[in-house]
């Protein structure tokens, strides 16, 4: 039985990450293509509009994806109860949209002008940024049904389906006028599509009509407020890089960074694994006893496979490098330190993943103060006026969140055994 259950688990496994491997592969080579077409300044503001994306959609989480994780692990075959967390959730959630949308409208513009867009473009990117961030809060939300309840089809159909999207519409515009602005509205039409695939399956497996309750509300804002010091942390830190050469360098060294941090695709499809089927499986584990053989298993697993492409940019980092275009063939000295960020990243990622699912948050004044210790003294350090300095900086402050997590995560398996620290919900 036990044979049978990991040839199973592997046929699962294999095949999910085939498909995003696909889907992942067709985004690097959409990603290259746009980074060989625009121009540099061009792909400046379009990696100043992917990371105030990416930013806006961690402030109107604020841990409540962290919280329909953990307190959807215990009544995920419950459509009642999980109708109920689901509009819980979107009741709090819809508060913090409109709070980053207004915060978006007046900062993104700003940014945009001050590297050198016209007024015209600066609120033609902010107006795509705005829609893609309404669709990436309704997808954070009701892709908890399909995730908890193993629907690795529908999943892997919404990744097909999002980036054959952004290929069509990237297409048609290549034979017209490829911009950033229609680069950016390319990725807001896959994510439009990954929203009406979830929302559809989710109408049908769980009560959509089913009212918020007050004590369900406050389930999830409990997780909040111990998560929302580390949002806002990490709309800083998570594109320190960019924001830092933005401010103390020119819209070449943005444009710098950001084609290095592309190099980062490589391993996406492993993070998707991650994301998709062994975090909520970890997050549905009710038995104490087998948390900490599962979590070393996924972070060991994970760790060795975004790892080895550590090796590809040791032993290749022009040939990686020439990928970008000849614009960036002078950062071959970059690659390998840009690849250490991102496997770092990953894999700090992983864990913080693994812990939040369960309801497990390192108290703020603690990975706050270690966070911004570290941040400081690399400011203090490096040059962060180069694109060396940057990924050092960033490969210093993911090691140390490294250190803190592993050892919060040691204190956390050790409580859960113990029976003193668990993520409960009663509907």
């Amino acid at each position: 039985m036990k044979r049978k259950h990991l040839l199973s688990w592997g046929g699962v496994l294999t095949r999910f990450f085939t498909i995003q491997l696909l889907v992942q592969a067709a985004n690097a080579v959409t990603g290259i293509a746009i980074i060989r077409i625009l121009s540099k300044q061009d792909y400046a503001f379009y990696s100043i509009a992917t990371s105030f994306m990416f930013s806006a959609a961690a402030l109107t989480d604020c841990g409540i994806s962290a919280a329909l994780s953990a307190l959807g692990g215990t009544v995920w075959e419950d459509g009642e109860a999980l109708g109920k967390l689901i509009n819980s959730a979107l009741s709090i959630r819809r508060w913090l949209v409109a709070i980053v949308v207004l915060g978006v409208g007046v900062t993104a513009p700003l940014m945009f002008l001050r590297d050198g867009a016209s007024l015209i473009s600066a609120f033609s990117f902010t107006g795509v940024l705005i829609t893609s961030l309404l669709f990436q809060f309704g997808t954070g939300v009701f892709g908890i049904v399909p995730q908890l309840r193993s629907n690795y089809r529908l999943l892997e159909a919404a990744a097909i389906l999002s980036v054959v999207t952004r290929l069509a519409i990237l297409a048609i515009f290549y034979f017209t006028h490829l911009n950033a602005t229609t680069a950016l509205l390319a990725n807001c039409a896959g994510f439009g599509v990954q929203l009406w695939l979830y929302q559809r399956y989710a109408g049908n497996q769980v009560n959509l009509r089913a009212k918020a309750e007050k004590h369900t509300v406050s389930a999830i804002l409990v997780i909040i407020r111990k998560q929302i010091p580390y949002e806002l942390y990490g709309v800083l830190s998570g594109q320190i890089g960019v924001l830092l050469i933005s401010l103390f360098g020119n819209s070449a060294r943005v444009a710098d960074v950001g084609a290095l941090g592309r190099l980062a695709m490589i391993f996406t499809a492993m993070s998707s694994v991650l994301a998709n089927i062994l975090v909520p499986r970890f997050a549905r584990c009710q038995d104490p006893k087998r948390l900490r053989a599962l979590f070393l298993r996924i972070i060991g697993l994970y760790s060795f496979a975004v790892s080895s492409v550590l090796v590809i940019g040791w032993l290749f980092p022009n040939q990686l490098v020439s990928i970008l275009g000849h614009r960036y063939g002078e950062l071959g000295g970059e690659c390998l330190l840009a690849l250490s960020c991102s496997v770092s990243a990953a894999i700090l990622a992983a864990i913080w993943g693994l812990n939040v699912s369960r309801g497990w948050i390192v108290p703020a004044w603690i990975g706050l103060t270690a966070g911004l210790s570290s941040q400081v003294l690399g400011i203090v350090i490096f040059d962060i006026r180069s694109v060396h300095g940057v990924l050092e900086l960033s490969l210093f402050t993911n090691c140390a969140g490294l250190f803190v997590n592993l050892i919060a995560t040691a204190l956390f398996l050790r409580s859960s055994e113990q029976g003193l620290v668990q993520a409960t919900f009663q509907p």
